[in-house]
């Protein structure tokens, strides 16, 4: 659990923070379990997860391709063959697929676009 010297030690922390929990571009500088955890410290423990429409929104239409390739199991390096994109942009996208999906794995964000179905 977080104690208030976070808080009290670090003041931009908390500004960061704040921004993280309030606004969704912000929300992938931080993992959600930290923001989770800090946001119950800070009394803002309601979800934050993104609805359906919001996330649809959200996803490129790049990150959307790269969802679909994901879902039918293909690796970082058959995503890059497959979509024409190096390494790093493949990892790129993944890194804000799982943020705007509110995930941190794989599995996660195929379960979390089921839920919303975008695969």
């Amino acid at each position: 659990a977080p104690s208030r010297s976070w808080f009290d030690d670090n003041p931009r922390f908390h500004q960061v923070l704040i921004a993280a929990l309030e606004l969704p571009h912000m929300r992938r500088l931080m993992p959600e379990r930290v923001l989770r955890v800090f946001g119950a410290a800070l009394g803002r423990a309601e979800a934050r997860q993104p609805g359906p429409a919001h996330a649809v929104d959200a996803l490129t239409a790049r990150e959307l391709e790269v969802l679909v390739l994901l879902a039918q199991g293909l690796s970082n390096q058959q995503i890059s063959a497959r979509a024409q994109i190096s390494m790093t942009t493949v990892k790129w996208h993944v890194k804000n697929i799982f943020a705007k999906l509110g995930v941190g794995t794989r599995v996660g964000a195929l379960v979390r676009a089921r839920e919303l179905k975008l695969v």
